[in-house]
């Protein structure tokens, strides 16, 4: 028998009354206990892995040991939300345990509670009493949890079992020294209706939050930071995020584009994100649903994606799928002129090339003149000049956005193998004019900026309205049907999932209405792999990113709406890898309608 399976599981619960109830066979007891070993198994290799990296000082053996006596404080406080704060700091200092491996073990217990419901109710009542004797990162913890137990269940931030912790919190906010708590503070007053102190507390954390981040990145760069340093739980490191929806809810865009402008300097994926989304996305009219791309909205966008968020990843596949020439709307600053994008010369010379204002922007040699490092983003923004070229980077970034678990890409990657070729309207070509790519004069639209201001035309005759119509454009390189019925298996896949998901949260509130189940925090309480263990990879897999599957869940229906429409126009029956029917194509009575248009 190994080592772990000897030990006694920490509990707080009396099993062995709750097996005297009734007599077990020998076959259900052997059962039982394999069952027991498993568990105590599960948790000490847990603790043993944390501490291999180094994300727990103390070892497995001694972490046990220390929830063994735990475990009788526990049941001498039965009854109680924590034990008694001075028996606790007296069993952390006998076994060496700090308050911060105490956090650790409560958060492992807490983790694996779904296999053994005992575990859960003792790693909540250790955060509970690590934090009523003093330590701040468990006061964040309990109260960063109540939080998001209050939007599900008014009332949680109010309940006596975290009144202690309040008051804790309330302590470190007024000492001023952690920015977090702040942070926390302003999340609890929003949800509690309090808009102005949220607007406070938040504005308050930001000169701590930019210190913290700009020391971060400093950590990084010089190879310094701490190994295995654990990601902010509860996101509490970002106010400017916070600060910029309350702003935006409140209609107050100034301070909302602040808000964003301290975040995009610290380099914030998300800043980046909403920057772009919100301060640079514009469109041609009311009723239009294709946005007016600019320079801003790419640079912003650009670096979202290239740091991983899969939303602004799945934007720019679309931007490299659909944009025409001039794949950017706004008229390139005269001091970085000339670009491909020049509607007008530049009114002096001496400006640098831009050749020159790419190579900068890519490290090799600084600008000369440009007055912003991203009025480079004019000459990144043409690459590549081809069609074929374009639907070759929208595919590589739509690949990324399905790494991370975002189902809108697949539908657009389906969409891209589907087109056989690169067609256009005649007035916004998608491969960019020779003349652009060569920077010659014919170019230009105007003739000066004076003309250009004035809207006084080169070639008036342009500017007489006429008829637009379709080019057929050359082969897409990349049509492949196979590839597109597999990807748009995903797009259903995912739907799949999200039924799953409703189905889960409406089982969980009958049993929490009968007492069944503890509450919940966040949907991953309710959704996790041994819900859903019985359900195949391809629908497990989509559990997996909480952040990213609510980016795009309030439009999952449409997605899933226009999979089946794409698949009834082709006529596909699409199949699972064993065989299993996933759609049958005619149920939006669109069946054979692509095989009715090629006849035509």
């Amino acid at each position: 028998m190994s080592h772990t399976s000897q030990r006694t599981s920490p509990s707080t619960f009396d099993r062995d009354s709750r097996l005297k109830r009734r007599a077990l066979t020998p076959e259900e007891a052997r059962d039982m206990q394999e069952i027991e070993v498993e568990k105590s198994d599960l948790f000490y290799n847990a603790l043993r892995d944390l501490h291999r990296r180094r994300g727990l000082s103390v070892t497995a053996d001694t972490a046990t040991d220390f929830l063994n006596g735990f475990d009788k404080l526990a049941r001498q406080a039965k009854g109680r939300p924590s034990v008694d704060p001075d028996k606790f700091l007296k069993l952390i200092e006998e076994h060496g345990v700090p308050q911060s491996d105490c956090r650790t073990i409560s958060r492992t217990l807490l983790y694996i509670a779904e296999f053994n419901p005992e575990h859960g109710f003792l790693g909540k009542k250790l955060l509970l009493s690590s934090s009523r004797a003093g330590h701040e990162e468990s006061t964040i913890s309990v109260m960063g949890h109540a939080v998001l137990q209050h939007i599900k269940t008014p009332g949680a931030l109010r309940s006596k079992e975290v009144q202690s912790a309040s008051e804790h919190l309330d302590q470190i906010v007024e000492s001023g020294h952690n920015y977090r708590a702040k942070v926390l503070k302003g999340r609890i007053a929003e949800v509690l209706g309090d808009e102005i102190t949220a607007i406070r507390m938040w504005t308050s954390a930001m000169a701590s939050a930019v210190e913290a981040a700009t020391m971060a990145e400093r950590e990084i760069e010089e190879g310094v930071r701490q190994r295995g340093k654990e990601a902010d739980q509860f996101e509490l490191t970002s106010p400017w995020i916070d600060l910029f929806h309350i702003h935006r809810r409140r209609g107050e865009a100034r301070q909302a584009n602040w808000a964003l402008e301290i975040g995009c300097q610290q380099d914030d994926p998300d800043a980046h994100y909403l920057y772009a989304d919100y301060s640079c996305k514009a469109y041609h009219d009311y009723e239009s649903t294709i946005p007016m791309y600019t320079s801003d909205w790419l640079f912003h966008m650009m670096k979202a994606a290239t740091s991983g968020h899969s939303r602004a990843a799945y934007e720019l596949g679309e931007f490299y799928a659909q944009s025409s020439w001039k794949y950017i709307e706004d008229e390139p600053p005269d001091d970085v002129k000339p670009t491909p994008f020049d509607s007008y010369p530049a009114p002096s010379a001496g400006t640098p090339s831009w050749w020159n204002t790419l190579q900068a922007v890519l490290g090799f040699k600084p600008v000369q003149s440009s007055k912003r490092a991203d009025y480079g983003i004019f000459n990144i923004a043409a690459f590549p000049f081809n069609a074929a070229d374009r639907f070759r980077i929208a595919l590589d970034w739509a690949t990324i956005a399905t790494h991370y678990g975002y189902a809108p890409a697949s539908l657009l990657k389906a969409k891209i193998y589907m087109q056989e070729t690169l067609d256009h309207l005649k007035s916004s070509p998608r491969t960019a004019p020779k003349e652009a790519i060569e920077l010659k004069d014919e170019r230009y639209t105007y003739a000066s900026k004076e003309d250009y201001e004035a809207g006084i035309k080169k070639n008036p005759e342009e500017s007489i309205s006429e008829e637009d119509e379709v080019i057929t454009g050359p082969p897409n390189p990349f049509y492949d049907l196979s590839l597109a019925k597999l990807w748009l298996r995903e797009v259903f896949f995912a739907h799949t999932a999200h039924v799953q998901i409703a189905i889960a949260k409406k089982q969980y509130l009958k049993q929490r209405r009968q007492g069944l189940v503890r509450a919940a925090t966040n949907d991953d309480d309710i959704i996790s792999e041994k819900s859903f263990k019985d359900l195949p990879h391809h629908i497990r897999k989509w559990f997996r990113f909480q952040e990213v599957r609510e980016q795009y869940e309030d439009k999952i229906e449409e997605y899933h709406r226009e999979a089946k429409e794409l698949c009834d126009l082709m006529e596909w029956d699409l199949f699972d890898d064993d065989g299993g029917l996933v759609y049958r194509a005619g149920k939006t009575g669109g069946r054979g309608q692509a095989a009715a248009a090629a006849a035509a």
